[in-house]
């Protein structure tokens, strides 16, 4: 038992001994090739280009206020396919909007992407905008949106950063105003009820006089 120990101690030594040997006749080898990629990487990182990254913050109103939880219920269908759920805070609902296809589409017109980009597919480019330029969060705690643009120009990502702010602001706005004209369309719709069913009762009346022969004075009217 003891002499097996002992060979295999011997047969580990002397696997070392020559491992050391092998490293040691190829060091050159090894040092050219370690300066070699230390090189190689040091130009790669040169030759990248440096991005810019700036970025806006939102505080979303409470989502139990009127107006916001409105919104959300007016969404409806659109909450779905924007990939909002019923139960969805005010910050998700933002996030999914700035996604959309509306100021994604408004993103790329205004900053001339598919010519700066070199790209023909309007689906390429959107997806290229939500997974390169854009990034968006929303801070669980605070609630807090966080709006960001990345560009190798840091004027174009400030610029564009705050483009992405008014576009929301413009969809949130054009959601309000839509919902304030469904609510006219509501009540103008009552009115002319009301004034059909006015007119309905005044031809009963005269429709009743003639076949009774029943005359009404005009205080009593």
């Amino acid at each position: 038992m003891n002499e097996t120990v002992n060979n295999n101690s011997a047969e580990e030594e002397i696997s070392l001994v020559d491992l050391f040997f092998i490293f040691w006749n190829r060091r050159k080898l090894i040092f050219c090739l370690t300066v070699l990629f230390a090189i190689g990487s040091l130009a790669y990182s040169l030759y990248l280009p440096f991005i810019y990254r700036s970025e806006c913050r939102i505080l979303p109103p409470s989502q139990g206020g009127s107006r916001m939880g409105a919104l959300m219920a007016q969404m409806g269908g659109l909450a779905d396919l924007v990939g909002i759920s019923g139960t969805a805070t005010s910050g998700q609902m933002m996030i999914g909007i700035l996604k959309g296809n509306t100021v994604v589409d408004a993103i790329i017109d205004r900053f001339n992407l598919m010519e700066f980009y070199e790209e023909k597919i309007r689906l390429n480019m959107r997806k290229t905008v939500t997974t390169s330029i854009l990034e968006v969060e929303e801070d669980i705690k605070s609630g807090i949106v966080t709006v960001a643009a990345l560009d190798e120009d840091p004027e174009r990502a400030a610029e564009m950063a705050n483009a992405f702010v008014e576009e929301l602001q413009k969809q949130l706005q054009g959601l309000s105003l839509s919902e304030a004209g469904q609510r006219r369309l509501f009540f103008e719709a009552q009115f002319k009820q009301s004034q059909q069913a006015l007119s309905d009762a005044e031809d009963a009346m005269l429709r009743y006089q003639r076949e009774s022969g029943v005359v009404i004075l005009e205080p009593q009217m």
